[in-house]
Formats: C-alpha cells, sequence, structure tokens
C-alpha cells in the first residue's frame, strides 16, 4: 500500500471528511501506534499547549523533509487556526480579567474605608469610643492583610470578617463607631465581586458553543490527520525512519500531557485502534 502521489491526496481527502468506507476499514482492522490520550476534556489552555508543542515538531519536521508535501500543505491553516484560536483566548481572559481587577479594586478600597475609619477612633478618649474600637482591634488585626491576598483567599478571608462582626461583642462595638455604613460598603463590594466572579465564568463555559470551540474541533481534526496519516506512514513504510522519528515525537508529547486528562480514563500504552486519536 502507498502513500504518494495521487493516492495519498485521495486517502487524505478521505481521512479529512471522514466519509471513506475504504479509509474506514483501513483504520478499523490495523493497530496503529499511537499514544492513547482523551484530550476533549481538556482546559482550553491545556489544548493549547498539546497543540502548541505538536505544530513545533511538525513544523521541524517539515523543514528537514520538504518532499513531505502532505504536512506542508496541512501546516500552515494548522498553524493559522492555532494562532487564532490563541488571540480568542487571550481576548477572553483579559475581559475577564479586567471585569474581576475592576470589582476587586472597589472591594479594596471598601475594606481600606472600613480599617481607616477604625483607625481614627484609636487616639479618642470617651470611653465608649475606646472600648468600642478596644473590641474590634484584634478582629481587623487579624485581616488587616486582606487586600494583599489573591481573589480566592481574599474573599474567604471578607466574608469570615463580614460573619464575625455580626455576633456579638463586635456588632455593637460597630454601631457605637457608626462603622454599619462601610461595613454595608464592604458586604456590597464583595456581592458584586461574586456576581462578576460567576459572569466570567459563565462566559468561559458559553465560549464551548461559540468561536472557540468551532477553532478547537478544526484543529482537533487536523492534529488527528497528522497523527492518523505519521502512524500510518511509519507502519507501511519502516524504512523511512523520519516517519517513525515523527510518530515518537508526536506520541512523547501525548505521554507528557497524559496527567492533564480526567483519572479515571484508560491510561495503557499498547497500540490502539486509531479511532482512538481524538478521545
Amino acid at each position: 500500500m502507498t502513500f504518494q502521489g495521487s493516492h495519498a491526496k485521495d486517502l487524505l481527502s478521505r481521512a479529512i471528511l471522514s466519509s471513506s468506507n475504504y479509509w474506514r476499514g483501513f483504520i478499523m482492522t490495523t493497530n496503529y501506534t499511537i499514544r492513547p490520550l482523551t484530550y476533549s476534556n481538556f482546559t482550553h489552555r491545556e489544548f493549547e499547549s498539546l497543540m502548541t508543542d505538536s505544530r513545533q515538531i511538525i513544523t521541524d519536521f517539515v523543514k528537514a523533509n520538504k518532499n513531505e508535501d502532505m504536512y506542508g500543505t496541512h501546516l500552515e491553516p494548522f498553524a493559522s487556526k492555532l494562532e487564532e484560536f490563541q488571540e480568542q483566548l487571550a481576548s477572553v481572559e483579559k475581559k475577564q480579567t479586567t471585569s474581576l481587577a475592576e470589582v476587586d479594586k472597589e472591594r479594596d478600597s471598601a475594606l481600606v474605608g472600613l480599617f481607616t475609619l477604625h483607625r481614627g477612633f484609636a487616639k479618642i478618649k470617651e470611653a465608649k469610643f475606646k472600648e468600642a474600637h478596644e473590641t474590634l482591634a484584634p478582629v481587623l488585626t487579624k485581616y488587616k492583610d486582606i487586600t494583599k491576598h489573591n481573589n480566592d483567599v481574599a474573599t474567604a478571608e471578607i466574608k469570615s470578617l463580614l460573619k464575625t462582626l455580626k455576633e456579638e461583642p463586635y456588632n455593637a462595638a460597630v454601631t457605637t463607631l457608626g462603622l454599619s455604613p462601610v461595613i454595608s460598603a464592604v458586604t456590597t463590594a464583595q456581592e458584586d465581586y461574586d456576581k462578576a466572579e460567576a459572569l466570567a465564568r459563565a462566559a468561559k463555559s458559553s465560549k464551548e458553543v461559540g468561536k472557540t470551540k468551532q477553532l478547537r474541533t478544526e484543529i482537533s481534526r487536523t492534529y488527528d490527520l497528522f497523527m492518523r496519516y505519521t502512524a500510518a506512514s511509519a507502519e507501511a513504510y519502516p524504512e523511512k525512519a523520519h516517519f517513525t522519528k515523527l510518530l515518537k515525537d508526536l506520541n512523547t508529547i501525548r505521554d507528557s500531557k497524559r496527567r492533564l486528562a480526567s483519572p479515571n480514563k484508560k491510561t495503557k500504552t499498547e497500540s490502539v485502534p486509531v479511532p482512538e486519536v481524538t478521545g
């Protein structure tokens, strides 16, 4: 069986369309040494890592084997789609980060206001204010570094602080010092942050049915084609060491990404039928 010339083009077009009974019969009856990897459940960034590493290997292969037209023909659109995918991810993540950064800034501002107002009572001699200040001091000291922590830790600590301030004797001290409005501001700021974070998660999930998913599907299709063609060529032409090496290099990348797959997926390393390529 040959993968050269017009026959190679015919096999490629049939493989891409996944509509050739001949190709289906071929891949279902022949075991190729493609490492199984279920990457469909990868995050977008994990998927990007797999494809970027594989692209580099294939790019190096094309430079060293200019006569292997199949790779050169499909590498350019593959690389282009991957770059578009990366730009799409960066755009989405930037919007999410910007939105969260803005509400986090408001949250920090409200917290600073609370700590500043409390410190302002430190020099007041009147007994009730002095007592209230001293009552709150240990609590606010405990949480004084909230704004220095990452968002998840800050969220947990703010909610803990607000819960504590509702308890006695702290709630009475808050009332005495007139800190209720600023605590309400902190509460509102935290609620706004929670909403922004939820929207960011929803936006990220919605991209799965949009342009990002479309690009990912197209990239996956070409990647699977590279894997299948390389495995078939390595088996059909064992004397052509460059195919064997390419398959080994691509499999090495797949093995390195195996830990990213769901732990309940099969991770055996023996030869598997080609349909396992896409997981």
